[in-house]
């Protein structure tokens, strides 16, 4: 997987635990644009679904208390398959897509968010832009 060249520039996260603490775990952060890009590489046994990934995450929301997902929408751009949803802030918006791509035994799982003052719209079009510049080889081992 390519990241774009840029202004993403990769961010320490301490203290780690969770997800955040496998040598798998990577984020990226364009602070002039509000953008984070962060995921990680798992095998494919991993992932079963983009729906059922997604229930899974709003169990896991829910028991942490983390703010409901709104406007959920489900979509591919190019080989990710993807779920967009926006949170509330207080102020701005923001607006997310999880999209993941399985090939070859590997689950890339990666998170794109984007705060700003733009419409909702025009955060989930940079997104997918964002999202489009990622590249991940489709040859095989």
């Amino acid at each position: 997987m390519t990241m774009p060249q840029g202004s993403l520039q990769e961010t320490v996260v301490l203290p780690k635990h969770g997800a955040t603490d496998s040598p798998r775990y990577f984020i990226f952060e364009d602070a002039a644009h509000q953008l984070i890009i962060s995921g990680w590489f798992e095998s494919d046994d991993g992932f079963s679904g983009v729906k059922k990934y997604w229930a899974e995450t709003i169990t896991s929301r829910k028991k942490q208390n983390v703010p409901d997902a709104l406007d959920v929408s489900f979509e591919s751009i190019g080989s990710w398959k993807t779920i967009l949803w926006d949170t509330a802030v207080q102020v701005n918006g923001s607006s997310n897509i999880e999209a993941h791509w399985v090939q070859h035994g590997t689950w890339i799982d990666l998170h794109l968010s984007l705060t700003s003052n733009d419409s909702q719209a025009e955060r989930r079009n940079k997104l997918r832009d964002a999202l489009k510049t990622i590249e991940v080889s489709e040859k095989g081992p």
